[in-house]
């Protein structure tokens, strides 16, 4: 799927159902590296960045050769690649670095491709497995969904519309609480505290240029937030 988004070509992996070329595992092991040197960055400088011997996740140079590969044939077939087919995510890219060239280069283009590549499929098999395994152990929240879906008149040879998808408040009420119980990344993606500050409601000061973050998943488990049921899923929360 992460495929046909991006580059309006599918990996394979479905078709010849198995990891043919490594990049599954590689890129499973390298997100487990990665979650916890991220922790502790200066690990990285005695593993991954070693000089003697490198001790790291492992290689994924042919997922960045390819994507490179595709980035350039597209550049060089633009002109070939007609408006009216549907627009990839690498389209998109390229055409936010033609509107703004200062700001959006060819480097910044293969990151994005990486992050969909590395980061994006996992992460969206993940949030997929699990609102399947929660709907399937909650047959009151898989009947109220199919009801609602059904309410949709659609022609079956073609993708709902994402538009016509985002009216449906229980499909969004699931995906929330799915993603709840079972994020994708449970882990705190940080950020820097801006030059104002950061005030939290009990009144202590973060100074600028803090990096702060919160573990999603404990956020999710928070009963002042979500109530005492937090381990039970409830999509009707959301609504």
């Amino acid at each position: 799927m992460i495929g046909s988004l991006t580059f309006s070509q599918p990996f394979g992996y479905m078709k010849k159902a198995h990891d043919f070329d490594g990049t599954i595992i590689a890129s499973a092991l390298s997100v487990d590296y990665f979650a916890q040197i991220g922790q502790m960055p200066f690990l990285d400088w005695l593993l991954n960045k070693n000089p003697m011997v490198r001790i790291g996740p492992p290689d994924i140079s042919h997922v960045t050769h390819f994507s490179i590969a595709q980035l350039q044939r597209r550049l060089e077939q633009q002109e070939k690649h007609k408006s009216s087919d549907e627009p990839d995510f690498l389209d998109h890219f390229i055409g936010g670095m033609k509107s703004n060239p200062d700001s959006v280069d060819a480097k910044l283009v293969l990151n994005f491709l990486l992050a969909n590549v590395l980061a994006g499929a996992d992460t969206t098999a993940i949030a997929l497995r699990a609102i399947f395994d929660f709907l399937l152990q909650n047959q009151h929240a898989m009947t109220k969904l199919k009801s609602e879906i059904l309410t949709l008149s659609f022609n079956d040879a073609e993708a709902v519309p994402y538009s016509r998808a985002r009216s449906l408040p229980y499909l969004d009420a699931v995906i929330r609480e799915s993603l709840r119980m079972h994020p994708s990344v449970a882990m705190p993606l940080e950020r820097y505290v801006p030059n104002t500050g950061l005030t939290l409601p009990d009144g202590s000061f973060i100074p600028p240029g803090v990096a702060v973050g919160l573990n999603p998943y404990i956020i999710g488990r928070n009963e002042v937030v979500w109530g005492e049921d937090t381990h039970r899923f409830r999509p009707d929360r959301w609504l």
